[in-house]
């Protein structure tokens, strides 16, 4: 495989794995934003670290259920 088809091919790759990830989580994502605006602006300004902490546990359960997938 020549270097051109095999960076194509990554390309390709990266383009197909965002859609994916747009369609897998995405509304996912968008139902919770909906859901927790408000507490989300608050929260934003108040404990943004917070933020980040609740962040990683959505996306620790994301990772633990595709692993046991």
């Amino acid at each position: 495989m020549s270097g051109w088809s095999a960076l194509a091919s990554v390309f390709l790759l990266g383009l197909l794995g965002g859609v994916h990830c747009a369609a897998m989580c995405g509304g996912l994502v968008m139902a919770v934003e909906h859901r927790h605006g408000e507490r989300l602006a608050v929260l934003r300004r108040a404990a943004p670290w917070r933020l980040g902490l609740e962040a990683l546990v959505m996306h620790a359960g994301r990772i633990a259920s595709y692993a046991l997938l």
